[in-house]
């Protein structure tokens, strides 16, 4: 009888459940969740540096454009008014990257001409970023970044006096204007 025994306690120590605790388990979604909240911070960091670049790109093309027109014209182009009539910006069709703008907070891709505190015409263009960040190029002075600024005309107008300008997005209607669809 010792032999039967002894054969079913070795039987009984070989057929051992195979699969994981619950320990284990949890371990791997705690793993799979920690590795899922890095790749999230990260593709948002690239997404903004994208959006960031973009905006940048526009800025600066967009300046060359208004630079290149006013060799023709002997002026920089004026804005739409001075009371700010954007659906028309008299001579210039641009087309900005729409989808790395922030639009549904305020009036967005605004152009300023006007004159600084020495009397010279210099002309702005600004814009914000949907990561937060404004950006302006001043003829004067280039591209620099303002921080998280709310933009707007009010603001890329600000020190500059006789100022006419333009924005690209109008927020009351929730749309771009027509001339940047150029």
């Amino acid at each position: 009888m010792i032999l039967g025994s002894t054969i079913s306690t070795i039987a009984s120590m070989n057929q051992r459940a195979y699969g994981f605790t619950i320990v284990e388990l949890l371990i791997v979604i705690v793993v799979i969740g920690i590795l899922a909240a890095i790749s999230i911070v990260a593709y948002n960091g690239v997404s903004n540096q994208a959006n960031d670049s973009a905006v940048k790109s526009d800025l600066t093309n967009m300046a060359k454009m208004i630079e290149m027109d006013a060799i023709d014209r002997g002026e920089y182009i004026p804005g739409g008014s001075a009371s700010g009539d954007s659906t028309q910006f008299p001579g210039l069709k641009f087309r900005p990257s729409k989808g790395a703008y922030m639009v549904g907070t305020t009036n967005n891709l605004s152009y300023c001409r006007g004159s600084d505190s020495t009397g010279r015409v210099v002309f702005r263009v600004e814009a914000r970023s949907k990561s937060g960040q404004t950006y302006r190029y001043e003829s004067s002075t280039g591209l620099r970044s303002l921080g998280s600024v709310t933009s707007g005309p009010t603001q890329a107008c600000s020190g500059l006096t006789s100022t006419s300008f333009s924005y690209g997005y109008y927020l009351s209607t929730n749309t771009w204007w027509s001339w940047t669809n150029g």
